[in-house]
């Protein structure tokens, strides 16, 4: 159920209570975040991987 409604399909939105049982419910909370972040990360164990296919050069042989 979803919002106290039995439906076939919904489209989530901020808020919706889904009710999958008797005893296990969910509230859909939509978070927008950032494609990336506009400040360093504050944990110094942070590592951020690239691509090598990101790299815009070439190798030589």
């Amino acid at each position: 159920m979803i919002n106290g409604s039995k439906l076939a399909s919904h489209d989530l939105q901020h808020g919706d209570e889904i009710v999958f049982g008797p005893q296990a419910f969910a509230i859909y909370q939509y978070r927008q975040r950032d494609v990336f972040p506009t400040m360093p990360p504050d944990d110094p164990f942070d590592i951020t991987l690239i691509d090598p296919a990101m790299m815009d050069i070439e190798l030589e042989d």
